[in-house]
């Protein structure tokens, strides 16, 4: 790793287009620096001049805590560096990653976006389809969130498969909250948690953007799972499309159900739609074993088969007023205990005693990405 491209990530900040040009300006990143070195005041805007000023060595000491902390530092030019990323415009020059950096030029790969607070048909669909793809050595990427995203990484993680998680934060930033030990999970499975945000660097809600062009970026292709008319995932689908990414999109089970009004926009512009894993395979030209095809059936019942949504029974009558706004707010579909608090303006205390008893009772229980929903 360049020691001057790091400089650089410091002074120019993620996703800030100058850095590729000023070394595409003078010829690499070392020849950039030395140019800054003499006449930075002219090259740089006010807020990169003050950050080349005050770079100090910071640029080494940040080198030795990713030595130190096994966070491998991909610099853009070198030989290891993800070629497709490579192609796109403004790519990171500079990437943190731990595990498996060959995760990051893996041959077939396909991002997977969709709602943290996602229906029950999307997470189950979310299953089916990727668990063939990724036992057949598909690389399912993206962004570690909780619901579709983090659904996806333990379908890969399931049948063995490599996963890679790209962030909105520095390396070493616990966000998504208490995510440590599930990082670890997917680089000991052979893949990656990657991002070109500086360590120490928070989440803020600015990053996204400036991330998901990476998620789009380091695959064939993006897969959208549920998307509402005002979502994140229209983020990645725009730089998708600039990036010449092929686009699908699950078909919805409720056309009229507004959680799915994305899709629907995108399926009426050309997207292809996704009825099951062959239809995945198919945009992309993969071939998929038919004994993985078998595997998803035996788990599944069938990969294509439709998701059967189950009626919701009567709620018991002796639920507690507080109880029984819990299960109003679930009503609508699986939620977290942020969106539960902020649905019921219980305190945080209150809401995990009612949430307890009713899982006790067996009116709700707790699913994958830690959502609860009614049984």
């Amino acid at each position: 790793m360049s020691l001057y491209h790091l400089k650089l990530a410091i002074a120019f900040g993620a996703g800030n287009p100058r850095a590729v040009q000023v070394i595409s300006r003078f010829g690499g990143a070392k020849e950039a620096c030395e140019e800054l070195a003499s006449r930075a005041d002219k090259l740089l805007h006010e807020e990169e001049l003050s950050r080349w000023n005050n770079l100090a060595d910071k640029a080494e000491r940040m080198l030795e805590f990713c030595f130190d902390n096994k966070v491998d530092i991909i610099a853009l030019g070198e030989p290891g560096y993800p070629t497709r990323l490579r192609n796109i415009f403004n790519p990171p020059i500079a990437l943190f990653c731990q595990g498996e950096r060959q995760a990051l030029r893996a041959a077939n790969a396909v991002a997977v976006v969709g709602a943290r607070h996602s229906s029950e048909y999307s997470i189950e669909t979310t299953k089916r389809l990727l668990l063939p793809l990724a036992a057949n050595g598909t690389v399912i990427i993206s962004g570690l969130a909780l619901g579709i995203d983090k659904t996806a990484h333990e379908t890969a993680l399931s049948v063995g498969g490599v996963t890679v998680g790209v962030l909105a934060c520095g390396i070493d930033v616990d966000y998504p909250k208490n995510s440590s030990v599930f990082r670890q999970q997917i680089a000991e499975g052979g893949g990656a948690v990657v991002t070109e945000f500086l360590p120490g660097t928070q989440c803020t809600p600015g990053n996204f953007s400036i991330r998901n062009r990476l998620l789009s970026g380091l695959a064939q292709g993006v897969l959208i799972i549920e998307a509402a008319e005002e979502s994140g995932c229209h983020l990645t689908a725009a730089h998708a499309i600039s990036q010449d990414r092929e686009l699908l999109c699950v078909v919805p089970h409720d056309i009229y159900d507004p959680r799915y009004d994305g899709v629907k926009r995108y399926l009426r512009d050309g997207a292809v739609p996704v009825m099951g894993a062959e239809d995945i395979a198919d945009a992309f030209r993969f071939f998929i074993a038919p004994e993985y095809k078998q595997q998803a059936k035996r788990q599944y019942g069938y990969a294509n088969a439709p998701v059967t949504i189950k009626a919701t029974p009567p709620l018991p009558s002796n639920l507690s007023d507080n109880q029984q706004l819990i299960a109003n707010a679930l009503a609508s579909g699986a939620k977290d205990t942020d969106s539960l608090a902020e649905a019921t303006s219980l305190d945080s205390e209150t809401l995990a005693e009612d949430l307890l008893c009713l899982e006790i009772d067996g009116v709700i229980e707790n699913t994958a990405g830690n959502l609860f929903k009614l049984i």
